[in-house]
């Protein structure tokens, strides 16, 4: 299972595919209060809806390293048949399966393409240049059983300081612990990937208001060494029932490195 990076044109952490490598380890969150947008009451946190999910739409901010340039990329699956909120996308595990076509999406007002992908259905997906750094607007206009709506993400993406909390290097036989020097703010989970740019990454999840995150040797077993890439990733959580079904959206902020593995 690929989670990464390509430096310039990110196909997003979970949607890329490589062969999976360890299991990844539980979503860990934190939850706030509720405001309301779109059609009905949307909540912060994933709530009492995670294991009854018709529907997942998330956005993407990715700060690319030593520039200033700012990507962005969409995301969405549909399924007439409640699933499970999971945050990973594997073929082998997709967050909504079977997913299927729910009619067209947008976000910010540009068509997300849809795409056939596989025996369990299909997904949405775009990416590129960020137009808006603003809360995305998510729009449905839907085909049977799936209702036509629109919800601007009341939450807002999280936020970063900087990047200077990355490390450089990793090496295969010592613990590896990145502080993240209350780095982030108005974010739900942390979630820290890196890869040999081979078939091996690692990976671990901390709540939001986590202060560092520390890998072990194990972790890096099979690692090649060279040249490697490293993702953190901001995210936060909100969920909302329309007409009887129940869909999360979630909104990250990715924040991309090189580091050298020995």
């Amino acid at each position: 299972m690929k989670h990464l990076i390509l430096p310039i044109v990110l196909l997003l952490a979970v949607t890329s595919c490589k062969k999976k490598e360890t299991s990844p380890e539980p979503v860990q969150t934190t939850t706030g209060g509720s405001t309301t947008g779109g059609n009905g009451s949307v909540q912060s946190g994933i709530g009492n809806n995670a294991g009854n999910l018709h529907g997942y739409m998330m956005a993407n901010l990715v700060k690319v390293p030593t520039t200033t340039m700012v990507l962005s990329s969409q995301m969405a699956m549909f399924s007439t048949s409640p699933q499970p909120f999971g945050y990973y996308y594997t073929p082998e595990n997709p967050m909504m399966n079977p997913a299927v076509n729910a009619g067209v999406v947008r976000c910010n007002s540009d068509t997300v393409p849809y795409m056939q992908n596989g025996p369990f259905g299909g997904f949405y997906y775009s990416y590129g240049m960020a137009k808006t750094l603003n809360s995305p607007v998510w729009n449905l206009t839907g085909v049977s059983p799936f209702t036509t709506f629109e919800t601007t993400v009341p939450r807002g993406y999280p936020v970063s300081v900087s990047n200077s909390f990355l490390p450089d290097s990793v090496s295969k036989t010592s613990n590896l612990t990145i502080q993240f020097n209350a780095n982030f703010s108005n974010t739900d989970s942390i979630c820290v990937f890196i890869t040999d740019n081979g078939s091996k990454y690692a990976s671990k999840h901390v709540a939001g208001n986590a202060t560092s995150v520390t890998f072990t040797p194990a972790q890096f077993t099979g690692f090649a060494t060279g040249n490697g890439d490293i993702q953190v990733i901001a995210y936060n959580y909100s969920n909302q029932t329309v007409n009887g079904k129940n869909y999360i959206y979630v909104l990250q902020e990715t924040i991309m490195g090189q580091v050298v593995i020995h």
